[in-house]
C-alpha cells in the first residue's frame, strides 16, 4: 500500500511544478509588458521596420533585431538616438548577422522583431513583436 503512495508523490510534485511554471509564463514579463510596449511602437513590412518613440523622452542606444524562424542567427542594426515622438524607418536589408551577412527576406523567414533602448534615466526598455 505504501508503494502506491510513493509512486503518486513524484507525479503530484511534477504536476505542481508544471502548474507553477505554466502560471508564471502566463503572467506579464518585464521585457515586453503592455506598459513598456506602449513606449516603443514597431511596425513591419517586407522591406521596412518602423520604430516609433512613444516614451515621452528621448531613447538612446537602440538595438533593432530580426529573429528568424528556427535560426539562432539574429540580424541586428543599431541607432544612437530616437527623439520623443520621432518615427524612423529602417530598411530590413540594413540589418546584418554577426558575419556581416545582410538580411534577405527571400533567404530567411522572420519570426519576430525585437527593439531595445535606454531612456534618458538609464532604464532599459524593450519590446518584441511578431513579424507581419
Amino acid at each position: 500500500m505504501t508503494e502506491g503512495r510513493h509512486r503518486r508523490c513524484p507525479l503530484l510534485a511534477m504536476a505542481l511544478v508544471v502548474t507553477v511554471l505554466a502560471s508564471a509564463s502566463c503572467s506579464s514579463s518585464g521585457g515586453s509588458g503592455d506598459a513598456e510596449s506602449a513606449l516603443i511602437g514597431v511596425q513591419t513590412s517586407p522591406l521596412w521596420i518602423t520604430v516609433e518613440n512613444k516614451a515621452g523622452m528621448a531613447l538612446t542606444d537602440l538595438v533593432i533585431e530580426i529573429i528568424p524562424v528556427g535560426s539562432q542567427v539574429a540580424y541586428t542594426t543599431r541607432h544612437w538616438r530616437l527623439e520623443s515622438g520621432e518615427k524612423r524607418d529602417f530598411a530590413a536589408s540594413t540589418l546584418r548577422a554577426r558575419d556581416n551577412t545582410p538580411f534577405n527576406i527571400r533567404v530567411s523567414r522572420p519570426k519576430t522583431v525585437k527593439v531595445s533602448a535606454k531612456d534618458v534615466t538609464g532604464k532599459i526598455v524593450q519590446v518584441e513583436v511578431p513579424w507581419r
